[in-house]
């Protein structure tokens, strides 16, 4: 998430930069648990089953606008979760599952 999206070019410099710093110690601990998880046997089936449940690899079809949305939503969760998948380098535990791909 970008800072500018909140303050604009208006945020004080000591402002953007603990904000900043804030994001990376986030984006650290989130990477921090999904490596946990990635190097253990019922982590990596509950983060496939997590990025399933969000829909990422499925192409669908929506009866509705609502019900569009509320998948675009899912899929921006999944997508979070395989990006930071792929930052530890755990992209493989769900890219390349026959159960995640095949549904």
């Amino acid at each position: 998430m970008s800072s500018d999206h909140v303050w604009g070019d208006d945020m004080p410099d000591e402002g953007r930069k603990r904000l900043q710093e804030a994001q990376e110690l986030h984006r650290a601990k989130l990477e921090g648990v999904v490596r946990k998880l990635a190097n253990t046997p019922d982590g990596q089936y509950f983060l496939r089953w997590l990025v399933r449940g969000t829909g990422v690899f499925q192409a669908d079809y929506p009866a509705d606008h609502v019900r569009a949305a509320f998948d675009a939503g899912q899929r921006a969760v999944g997508l979070s979760i395989v990006t930071l998948c792929a930052a530890v380098g755990a992209g493989n535990i769900i890219i390349n599952n026959d159960e995640v791909n095949n549904g």
